[in-house]
């Protein structure tokens, strides 16, 4: 038997959608009912259902909402990991994420970007043909902060990342011992502050504590050494109760330091009780002719000769007749 095809309309139609919204139901008078689906700001599939005369229609239609076209404003840049070591090879990777305006994620590629950093090297930038391109981030040598921005089709992206270059491990090569002041009296009291810089291999400061750090000295006292928490050291050197270069050395995690650090011990003010008067002739003829020299050698407190001697020629007084 022939089947018979509604050309009229008057059937209750209602359509409902998992996406988006749907407009009013209008009746075609010709057994066709349309409704206008209007997109939703994010992407994803909207499945269309509905009821004819209250009774559910077997069938559904499916329409596909789509990202836009990639927005600078909304597209991001990320990096992972976010730290690496300031050692010259040490990577992260960097990746843009290209979004529409309504920040749903491209699924696709096809994008022009170009990536830029402050610190460090970029390598080229791969297309992944999902909405991400990447790109390898190599550290240099010196230690502080990478950002990395960008364009995506020419504009600006709004977004940026940052990857810290961390120093690397103390290294007993490039770590340096310094002196203040440089020069002390000998005393056996005056002292000057010892600082050892922790650096890694690169000349980076460190700056944090932890590191063994042992000192010692070939003249005067050192203290106890000083962890400050800052990558720095400190000790105090005392002087001796005599003159002479205090040469400081020191070891790091047990490797020696190859910089070390000098400070003068010098005399102090002269002393009349340790001051000496000497003759080179202890006995001259008295003749008004003979000589004899006679050497003032001033010296501290601590009988330390100071730098230079008074020297005097002594001639005696011819005897009388």
């Amino acid at each position: 038997m022939p089947t018979a095809t509604t050309t009229a309309g008057g059937d209750a139609v209602v359509l409902a959608t998992t996406l988006g919204a749907p407009g009013a139901v209008a009746d075609n008078g010709d057994g066709t009912y349309t409704a206008t689906l209007t997109s939703a700001n994010q992407v994803g599939d909207a499945t269309i259902t509905g009821t004819i005369n209250g009774a559910a229609i077997t069938d559904d239609a499916t329409v596909a909402m789509q990202a836009a076209a990639a927005a600078a404003a909304t597209t991001t840049i990320t990096a992972n990991p976010i730290a690496i070591t300031a050692d010259g090879q040490s990577t992260s990777t960097i990746t843009v994420q290209a979004k529409d305006a309504n920040g749903n994620n491209l699924a696709s590629g096809g994008d022009a970007v170009v990536l830029a950093t402050t610190l460090g090297a970029l390598g080229a930038i791969a297309d992944n043909n999902d909405g991400t391109y990447t790109a390898t981030l190599t550290a240099g040598v010196v230690a502080g902060t990478a950002t990395i921005t960008g364009t995506i089709n020419g504009a600006a992206i709004t977004d940026d990342a940052d990857v810290a270059f961390n120093v690397g491990a103390a290294a007993a090569a490039t770590t340096t011992i310094t002196a203040n002041p440089i020069a002390i009296t000998a005393d056996g009291q005056s002292t000057s502050t010892i600082t050892v810089q922790a650096k890694d291999a690169n000349g980076n400061n460190l700056a944090a504590g932890g590191d063994a750090v042992v000192l010692a000295t070939t003249l005067g006292a050192l203290g106890a050494v000083a962890d400050n928490g800052d990558g720095t050291y400190t000790a105090t050197l005392t002087s001796a109760n005599q003159v002479g270069d205090a040469t400081i050395t020191g070891t790091i995690n047990g490797a020696a330091i190859t910089d070390d650090a000098t400070v003068a011990m010098q005399a102090a003010a002269a002393a009349a009780a340790t001051t000496t008067i000497t003759a080179n002739l202890i006995a001259i003829t008295a003749d008004g002719q003979s000589t004899s020299t006679i050497t003032v050698q001033a010296k501290d407190a601590n009988g330390n000769n100071q730098p230079q001697a008074a020297t005097l020629l002594f001639s005696p007084r011819p005897l009388a007749h």
